[in-house]
């Protein structure tokens, strides 16, 4: 278990962290500590493919679609439009979008740990796409009643 304040900036794991939405969100966590972060609902999604397009619009990513796995797993290991000191997502809905395709909400929360993987290490190939590590963290929300299908650290106060 990790506290919010400690994670934010932080290139280790935990990647992903799974949050109560209570009394305060995460995402109005977050915002107090001044930090961006991009939301993006899944609860209405019943397939990856629409899972897929809510990524895209949430962290306004310059494609015209997202067709499948590996143009997501592509897209957020470049977010360079973003420009960001670090990257911070929160997922609403994802017990409900786990109920209706538990294979792929495993296959999201599997691609997200490895992309944060990614984010963590220094890139110096001198090339244009050489960057600092940048601390990437996804928060998975869900009320105190749901469960998820498999473990997730948790986040504290």
């Amino acid at each position: 278990m990790m506290f919010l304040q400690d994670l934010v900036n932080s290139l280790g794991s935990p990647f992903l962290l799974q949050s109560e939405s209570g009394r305060v969100s995460v995402e109005r966590r977050l915002q107090l500590l001044g930090v961006t972060t991009y939301i993006v609902d899944i609860s209405s999604s019943s397939t990856a493919h629409e899972m897929f397009e809510k990524f895209r619009v949430a962290m306004q990513m310059p494609y015209q679609e997202i067709p499948n796995w590996d143009a997501l797993d592509e897209a957020l290991a470049d977010l360079s439009w973003l420009r960001l000191n670090s990257i911070n997502i929160v997922i609403v809905g994802a017990p409900a979008f786990s109920r209706r395709d538990q294979r792929s909400f495993q296959a999201l929360m599997t691609l997200l740990n490895s992309v944060g993987e990614e984010w963590a290490r220094l890139v110096t190939d001198g090339e244009w796409w050489d960057r600092n590590a940048v601390p990437f963290h996804v928060y998975v929300e869900r009320e105190a009643s749901e469960r998820l299908p498999f473990s997730i650290p948790a986040l504290l106060g």
